[in-house]
């Protein structure tokens, strides 16, 4: 990372001006040095997280296979509002813990999640 000692930079998500430490606290994006993201909205966005995807019942059915057992997809969720698609979302970590503990009755990984569902 290429940054001039005492330089000032812009946020471009914050528009915060500061003048980066010699830690890393300001990530460049591109080829130029001088436009980036600071550090907190960097791992703002690393961490945040998507709301689990709606999904009508008769793609639960025929894609994640709801009620199928095993082949049933690990990631469907079910909820006041109906159906979930919880790949992508909070959620998706836990379900991947469970996955590999092997605690989880429904073993499939049907497609690859919002926004496009391609079945895999």
């Amino acid at each position: 990372m290429s940054k001039t000692v005492g330089e000032k930079r812009t946020c471009r998500v914050c528009e915060k001006t500061f003048v980066p430490s010699f830690i890393f606290d300001f990530y460049p994006d591109g080829e130029d040095p001088s436009v980036g993201r600071c550090e907190r909205c960097m791992m703002t966005e690393l961490f945040k997280k998507p709301d689990p995807v709606s999904v009508t019942p008769e793609h639960a059915e025929t894609v994640c296979k709801s009620g199928k057992g095993e082949i049933a997809c690990s990631f469907l969720g079910l909820g006041e509002g109906g159906f979930s698609c919880l790949k992508k979302s909070s959620f998706e970590s836990a379900i991947q813990e469970r996955r590999r503990a092997g605690s989880i009755g429904a073993k499939g990984d049907n497609c690859s999640g919002p926004p496009d569902f391609k079945i895999s």
